[in-house]
């Protein structure tokens, strides 16, 4: 075992990928990634995904960071994703919207421009004070007290991104006003790159497949159960334009579009960028990638036909997909 423990570390260290999928793995973290999400559906679903790059986090309020930010503010995180729905930083199902659009991060960042002593304020509850006291004292008191605790600690999150890391905003349509991203980079602290989609972006996905397989006397038929996540597969629902994603990088003050589409990998890199139409054979790595890294669907599998032949499956499908 211990033989093994130094392979993987040495190859860590030198910079190779690994395939295997063992717990083992986890015990030498490099970088921290962390998925945060406002959507309980979305967070059920994740926990189907056998998962070796994101700490998966689920958000009541924009608040609920902090602990996470804590836990980890000793390692690198070099990735944050946030799972939401289009500019709103709170839950769909809460009674509570809050929405900071472009105009809305304005105005909060003109409110937060005003505390002049930040340095010496020591925690987020005195720093929200200050905010509270600029907002009535400048602004008549109109700005609701849970746009500006989702402003500051949806600013404590970007800024806990280190250097050359990257914000992922798992969101519809954010970056249609680039002027958002530009203001998500006067948040951070440090130069990373902040993602945003000009399209519909998947932030619920589940799949369920039947197979027909011939009987003796007539076909037999049987559901697999409802499997799958939003990692592992591409997140544009529909790719009408070519813009695709785009972000802003602090370090060299510029917007770029990608004409690409973004993938969150539960194995070896945590995201990468791939072409926006794919073809059959694409369309069928990301369908097989699903069954592969689920929970749910390894259980039904094995039920169904057993390990052995679970394992020779797995095998074919890495070998064909290289996943």
């Amino acid at each position: 075992m211990e033989e093994i423990r130094a392979e993987i570390v040495s190859g860590i260290l030198q910079g190779k990928e690994f395939l295997f999928e063992d717990e083992i793995l986890n015990l030498y973290d490099r970088d921290i990634n962390i998925l945060f999400t406002l959507e309980e559906e979305c967070y059920r679903e994740l926990q189907d995904t056998i998962n070796y790059n994101w700490k998966i986090v689920l958000l009541h309020t924009m608040q609920d960071v902090e602990p996470t930010l804590k836990k980890y503010e000793d390692r690198s995180i070099q990735n944050i994703a946030l799972v939401h729905h289009g500019n709103r930083y709170t839950p769909k199902s809460s009674d509570t919207k809050v929405i900071l659009n472009a105009s809305y991060l304005n105005t909060l960042k003109q409110v937060d421009d005003y505390i002049t002593d930040k340095e010496q304020i020591e925690d987020n509850k005195k720093y929200l004070e200050k905010m509270q006291a600029v907002n009535t004292q400048r602004f008549g008191g109109e700005i609701p007290q849970e746009y500006l605790i989702a402003y500051l600690y949806f600013k404590q999150m970007l800024s806990a991104i280190a250097d050359g890391g990257n914000y992922f905003s798992i969101a519809c349509d954010e970056a249609d006003d680039e002027s958002t991203l530009k203001l998500w980079g006067e948040l951070a602290k440090n130069d990373i790159k902040l993602y945003g989609n000009s399209k519909f972006t998947v932030v619920s996905h589940r799949d369920k497949r039947e197979y027909t397989y011939k009987g003796k006397q007539e076909d037999i038929k049987i559901q697999t159960p409802y499997y799958s996540s939003i990692l592992n597969i591409p997140l544009t629902i529909n790719w009408y334009n070519d813009i695709g994603w785009k972000y802003y990088d602090i370090s060299t003050n510029q917007i770029v579009t990608t004409h690409k589409d973004l993938v969150l990998h539960s194995n070896r890199a945590p995201f990468s960028f791939i072409k926006g139409k794919k073809d059959q054979q694409e369309e069928e790595k990301f369908k097989y990638a699903q069954q592969y890294y689920s929970k749910r669907y390894k259980k039904w599998y094995i039920n169904h036909w057993g390990n052995d032949a679970y394992e020779k499956w797995k095998s074919g499908v890495q070998k064909n997909y290289n996943l």
